[in-house]
């Protein structure tokens, strides 16, 4: 298996680019057929086994999502890796081509893990359904729903009060949550989006738009999911600007590999271009959607936020607001009782 691995590095990403566009897809039946070619009567691994290992190495140098170590076989994505495989239900080998394998490794095994293993079986492998490009798409014009599909941006949300923060042990969007929790040394509670960290590169995109529109041609066949569109969305909301760029940066969700907040700010404002809405967007779009909503038509959140951003942003201006308001009250308190006392004596 290294013999075949070594010939490859992640940084010749170029070649594994091309190989996980759109267009360039080649059915697995044809991938295990050469494993077969080059394989050597003294190679102890099977050629199954062989090819599992190459596509797993595969999905983790084109991984978009941080996973800590950047190694060959980092233990925390090899471990997700073999979640998704359960049983064998999910293997790789059960794809149709490697778009299917980067798109299951980061969008996670659909709710009924078993129904994309049973249609694949029933189907040819010469059939030309099983390649994306040959796939029927929903041609729906939504581009009146678009906007609707979104939230606020980053910088938007932080004045309604929702911080956006890493889910450091998720390596996929199934891990996105929202939430709301108190505040470690105030006294209020804050609410908090949870998104896995992402690294953004020259090839972060590509990677991204073709796995989306691979989703996207599939939306009418058995596997009908949303993942990576919602996500794309999510995320191009939330990038709207620089400065939305610049303070998720700050706060550690995005890996900027690419030189400036303006450069990843251009990628994601045409990411989701030529995307529709998705017919079956994950659980927590709605709520994500409905409660980001309630906060911003809530008046009293509001005034509580700008009262908050303008008067208690730090330890120190909390600290001074607490004493100003010690010494009124005591100032108060001490007239009050100078009149008691002075009505006492009369």
């Amino acid at each position: 298996m290294t013999e075949v691995r070594s010939k490859f590095t992640a940084q010749e990403f170029t070649i594994l680019r091309d190989l996980l566009m759109l267009e360039n897809q080649v059915p697995m039946s044809l991938l295990l057929e050469m494993i077969k070619y080059i394989r050597r009567p003294t190679m102890s691994d099977s050629e199954d086994t062989m090819l599992q290992n190459i596509l797993e190495w595969f999905v983790m140098a084109i991984y978009p999502f941080n996973h800590g170590v950047k190694l060959d076989r980092p233990k925390d994505l090899q471990q997700h890796l073999g979640s998704i495989h359960r049983k064998g239900l999910n293997s790789f080998l059960r794809c149709d081509h490697l778009l299917q394998c980067a798109y299951l490794a980061i969008c996670g095994p659909p709710g009924d893990i078993s129904s994309p293993g049973e249609q694949s079986r029933s189907r040819c492998y010469g059939d030309s359904q099983l390649l994306p490009c040959f796939s029927p798409g929903n041609r729906d014009d939504d581009s009146v729903h678009r906007s609707k599909f979104r939230v606020p941006s980053a910088t938007s949300l932080r004045r309604v009060g929702i911080k956006v923060r890493v889910r450091d042990e998720s390596l996929t969007m199934a891990g996105i949550k929202f939430f709301r929790q108190k505040h470690k040394f105030m006294l209020w509670h804050e609410y908090v989006l949870l998104v896995p960290k992402l690294i953004m590169n020259d090839d972060t995109a590509s990677v991204f738009r073709n796995i989306g529109m691979y989703e996207q041609i599939k939306d009418d066949s058995y596997t009908i999911r949303g993942d990576m569109r919602t996500y794309l969305y999510l995320m191009s909301s939330l990038l709207d600007s620089v400065q939305d760029v610049q303070m998720l940066i700050n706060s550690g969700v995005i890996v900027n590999q690419l030189g400036s907040a303006e450069a990843v700010c251009k990628k994601w404002n045409h990411m989701c271009d030529g995307f529709y809405i998705p017919v079956n967007p994950p659980p927590y779009w709605n709520d994500l959607q409905k409660r980001i909503g309630d906060l911003e038509r809530s008046k009293s959140n509001k005034w509580f936020e700008e009262f908050r951003r303008q008067n208690l942003s730090s330890a120190v201006v909390l600290l001074s607001f607490i004493v100003v308001s010690m010494t009124v009250l005591t100032t108060f308190m001490n007239g009050i009782f100078s009149v008691l006392s002075y009505l006492k004596k009369q």
